[in-house]
């Protein structure tokens, strides 16, 4: 039941990003739809092969999380103005990343280094994003900004996530509802993605 509405919360994102299409101005504000989309669909497609035994989910997730991680180190690098900070920590992903593949299974379980650091990057490079903006003219309109809401919501989740991950990987996931906790992370991640496409309006 809890994936089911995540995943109607999900759709009702990509919706939303629809209908405001229109005011999307620069490509990687549209790209953002793409996205969406992408995530949208591998979902329907998880959800399919944990129907059929037949199949393994393996290679979806780690596919996802490596479009994630790499997507938001790029769109985040559009938005500050701390380029080779960003280029930085991408290429330090980028090399967690072949560690990764090299040391674990893409097509057998999960890439847990590449997870562990994809999330502590992202949470590095929100921090940037949040520095940058106080220094801009644009932090006293803050709430009104797309990208604030997004990186927002980057935040909240990958914060909550990173216990998870250590209790999974430390064995004692049991310990609490790790179903519950996704599902309200997913809920706040897609809350803020919907705020943030209900920001842009036309222009008078």
């Amino acid at each position: 039941m809890l994936a089911l509405i995540s995943k109607l919360v999900l759709f009702l994102t990509l919706s939303t990003g629809l209908i405001k299409f229109k005011y999307l101005k620069t490509w990687h504000e549209k790209i953002f739809l793409v996205y969406l989309l992408f995530v949208f669909i591998n979902e329907i497609i998880v959800r399919f092969k944990l129907r059929n035994e037949n199949f393994t989910f393996y290679v979806n997730y780690n596919l996802y999380d490596i479009l994630t991680f790499s997507f938001f180190i790029f769109w985040i690098y559009k938005m500050v103005t701390y380029k080779k900070a960003v280029l930085f920590a991408g290429l330090l992903y980028f090399a967690c990343l072949c560690f990764s593949l090299y040391k674990e299974s893409f097509f057998n379980g999960f890439l847990n280094v590449n997870v562990f650091t994809g999330t502590i990057i992202i949470l590095i490079l929100v921090v940037v994003y949040y520095i940058d903006l106080l220094k801009s003219r644009l932090a006293i309109n803050f709430l009104s900004l797309p990208e604030f809401w997004v990186v927002t919501g980057l935040l909240v989740f990958n914060i909550g996530y990173l216990p998870i991950l250590i209790l999974i990987h430390a064995n004692i996931e049991t310990a609490i509802d790790t179903n519950m906790e996704m599902f309200i992370l997913n809920l706040l991640l897609y809350g803020s993605f919907i705020k943030a496409f209900l920001c842009y309006k036309p222009q008078n």
